[in-house]
């Protein structure tokens, strides 16, 4: 749920019998500050109108942002990027501009961020060749005309009809169950891009960061502010590979998130995730072999662990990070059984403000982290005791 950049010529020397000379290296094509400045301007412009600017690339851009019901409050220029300009095709540069926009009638201020836009010289200024490179986010409206389903409360947008469709209905269904605990929710965006790559793409991330995800609640754009907008983006690759039921608790997580503000909270993770577990959970009757499976696994293989799961333990790189969120959840279930839904409700609430946890628990529950530990580990004990399913193992939400 959290996260995070001229031209240069190389001179080339010839070394043999004779005398070393340079080799001139060949002229690159360059866009003036003036031409960048220019033609983004005009693509503020079409954004804000719906008008062709000509540039097919700003042209899918200004088609994805109709499509999704994006409002462009602001593209402005900021400067080039010469490192990665040195890795485009010869007279191609890239630049950096800063955006802000919204989806109207979901968001309730504007998603900031630096994209990269493509440029390459036109006549005796330039023209958009495309979006996105780096590590800066590349929105996924700019990637041009989308599928978008949109009921009361509920937006999913993406580029495959099929999977656009599937995924609105888990989120509609989710609304529902997180709606019947909470007694609310809020406004919810899902972005579907076209694959896990697309999905490090739109986030801006490192490749293969979300590889093992199904979906993550997270900012949309590059800032974290109090009123940033926040999105669940769904890992398509992952997500559809799982079963109905599966893919159903993941949105059902997500949603979760999204509506108790977890990428603000200060809580543990075991906490956020787990609630969000808890909450997704109460709707299945699978059993516990089934929806504990990887950390029964893991207990009867090693024991139980000595402390309860840390922030590294959730990486989305860590080895049993299945088991590592079955953990969580049944850190959560634990304390379900010690009070009411409205004490762990209230748990999450204070902790998420900033309380320390100990603390909250003694003042809810009679009891503090050590003990919450000890029958935790008893639950894990009675857990891996359970005659086990094959075949326990998958993907997470994050």
């Amino acid at each position: 749920m959290r996260r995070l950049p001229v031209v240069v010529a190389a001179l080339a020397v010839l070394t043999g019998c004779g005398a070393p000379h340079a080799v001139t290296p060949p002229a690159v094509s360059t866009v003036s500050d003036g031409a960048a400045i220019a033609v983004l301007a005009d693509l503020s412009a079409a954004l804000a109108t719906g008008d062709t600017t000509g540039d097919a690339a700003a042209d899918r851009a200004v088609a994805g942002a109709e499509s999704l019901g994006v409002t462009v409050d602001d593209v402005r220029f900021v400067d080039d990027d010469p490192s990665l300009t040195a890795t485009l095709a010869h007279g191609r540069i890239a630049t950096i501009a800063d955006m802000s926009w919204r989806v109207d009638g979901f968001d309730g201020a504007d998603a900031h961020a630096e994209v990269t836009v493509l440029m390459e010289r036109s006549g005796d200024g330039a023209r958009i060749v495309g979006f996105g490179g780096g590590t800066r986010p590349e929105p996924l409206w700019l990637t041009g005309p989308l599928v978008v389903r949109r009921t009361p409360g509920v937006v999913v947008a993406g580029p495959d009809p099929a999977t656009v469709a599937r995924v609105d209905r888990f989120a509609r269904t989710a609304q529902r169950e997180v709606r019947a605990v909470l007694g609310s929710t809020v406004p919810l965006v899902v972005e579907v891009p076209a694959s896990s790559a697309a999905l490090d793409t739109t986030l801006g991330a490192e490749a293969g960061q979300y590889a093992a995800i199904a979906a993550v609640t997270t900012f949309e754009g590059s800032d974290h502010g109090r009123r940033t907008p926040v999105h669940v983006f769904v890992n398509p690759d992952v997500l559809g590979g799982l079963k109905k039921d599966g893919a159903q608790l993941v949105m059902t997580h997500e949603v979760t998130h999204l509506a108790t503000d977890a990428v603000r909270a200060k809580s543990p993770l075991w906490l956020l995730e787990g609630y969000a577990d808890h909450v997704a959970l109460l709707h299945t009757s699978l059993p516990l072999q089934r929806t504990a499976g990887q950390i029964g696994a893991e207990v009867r293989k090693d024991g139980v662990p000595d402390a309860l799961p840390g922030a590294t333990d959730f990486d989305a790189h860590a080895t049993h990070l299945g088991a590592v969120y079955e953990s969580a959840w049944r850190i959560v279930e634990v304390l379900a059984a010690a009070g009411t839904e409205e004490t762990l409700h209230e748990l999450y609430r204070r902790t998420a403000a900033g309380e320390p946890v100990d603390s909250v628990l003694r003042a809810l529950y009679g009891f503090g982290e050590e003990e919450l530990t000890r029958r935790w580990q008893a639950d894990l004990r009675r857990i891996s005791r359970l005659h086990p399913i094959p075949g326990q193992s998958g993907p997470t939400a994050d």
